[in-house]
């Protein structure tokens, strides 16, 4: 789920690559801000990562 007002074909034509590629990058984000907010929460630590 995109946070910001651009769809992702603008952001796709705007830095010249593919709306795929725009959404794969999109979708790491939220997972490593989902981490964060487990480690924020406490539900997780730095350690659970390798």
């Amino acid at each position: 789920m995109r946070c910001n007002k651009y769809p992702t074909i603008e952001i796709a034509d705007a830095l010249h690559i593919s709306d795929e590629d725009v959404e794969l990058v999109d979708k790491a984000n939220q997972e490593y801000v989902a981490k964060l907010e487990m480690i924020r929460l406490g539900r997780l630590s730095l350690s659970d990562f390798s």
